[in-house]
């Protein structure tokens, strides 16, 4: 078993649900910037964020320096410039058989929605991953949409989870869905892709 980064866990143990992450007793240091409170968001993709001093903000970046970057206050999500108004983020490690049995799923799921679902992936202990390992799993799995391998994925995790009220000792895979920039559900551990299916289902066919 391969030891957890400080950051974000301090041992890996698989399950048969999921692998499970322990938090680490070590103060994790927050490199994330705070938004000007002058920024504006472009309300007719999701509802603009109330930009203050609890709005954290990322840019991640894939292999091939494809960045996103995305901000977060409370439950609230926001993307910069993504038409999609739902949301699919999936923390996983290639070191979790249960996130790897997850992908070549989640990359259906992407394909039959995306023209309304962004999906992103995050790869957590795993940010050291070199160039040809991300390409050799995004072609064993035939993945086609945003995976990060950025060093401040695991604060970045680390950020949202606590913005959502979900333990450190969490399962993975993690998957959390929004819709318009607002927190719908997540699931931890191995979860069947008919049930994330359905929730995407009825996310998008309820107006609220």
């Amino acid at each position: 078993m391969k030891k957890i980064t400080v950051l974000l866990f301090i041992t890996a143990l698989l399950c048969f649900s999921g692998c499970e992450n322990k938090k680490s007793d070590t103060p994790v240091k927050h490199s994330t910037d705070i938004i000007d409170k002058n920024t504006t968001f472009n309300d007719a993709v999701v509802p603009p964020l109330k930009a203050d001093t609890n709005t954290k903000k990322f840019k991640l970046n894939d292999i091939d320096n494809k960045s996103y970057t995305f901000y977060f206050n409370n439950k609230d999500i926001f993307i910069d410039d993504i038409p999609q108004k739902f949301v699919l983020l999936n923390f996983f490690a290639t070191w979790c058989p249960p996130c790897n049995g997850q992908l070549p799923y989640i990359s259906d799921i992407q394909e039959k929605y995306k023209g309304k679902l962004f999906v992103a992936g995050f790869l957590v202990n795993d940010a050291d991953k070199e160039y040809h390992e991300i390409q050799e799993l995004t072609t064993k799995y035939a993945i086609d949409y945003f995976i990060s391998n950025s060093k401040q994925n695991d604060t970045f995790a680390m950020e949202l989870l606590k913005c959502l009220k979900i333990t450190g000792n969490f399962q993975l895979p993690l998957t959390i869905l929004y819709k318009n920039g607002k927190y719908y559900t997540h699931y931890e551990g191995a979860t069947p892709i008919e049930m994330i299916e359905h929730d995407i289902k009825k996310a998008m066919k309820n107006k609220e």
